[in-house]
């Protein structure tokens, strides 16, 4: 064998067991506090939003803001006090352009729950285009 050979194989061991020794050396109070000490720690989930959190942190509009986007190329509509942009469904809306665009810019609420269509799959449509709730 090359003695050039043989001397990088003997550096690549020395680099390779200190990389391996430092990692190992991890001390063991460290790793005990790393571990949940109890069942109820694991199951805790940690850095998820509750649904109150995702409700404070939700755009608030005024009926003002809302009252803006009253149009095909913007429109937006208050169902129960939840604000929506439903324009990208407007050309789509199994009733016909003109009875959705009834309620863009307005609380369509009572338009919408008169419909015996919208107490199915409609209110799972219209969560899609949830965009923030109705200021108080």
């Amino acid at each position: 064998m090359k003695p050039g050979i043989v001397l990088f194989g003997v550096a690549l061991l020395f680099v390779g067991g200190a990389f391996v020794y430092q990692i190992t050396q991890t001390a063991p109070e460290e790793e005990v506090a790393s571990q949940p000490n109890s069942v109820s720690e694991l199951s805790e989930p940690t850095g998820t939003p509750t649904d109150v959190d995702q409700q404070e942190s939700a755009p608030v509009y005024t009926e003002a803001q809302v009252a803006e986007n009253d149009s095909q190329e913007s429109c937006w509509t208050i169902i129960d006090g939840t604000v929506y942009d439903i324009t990208e469904y407007v050309p789509r809306h199994p009733g016909g352009i003109s009875e959705i665009l009834s309620i863009c810019g307005e609380d369509g609420s009572a338009a919408f729950a008169s419909v015996p269509n919208h107490a199915g799959g409609a209110r799972s449509i219209l969560a899609s285009f949830e965009i923030g709730t109705l200021a108080q």
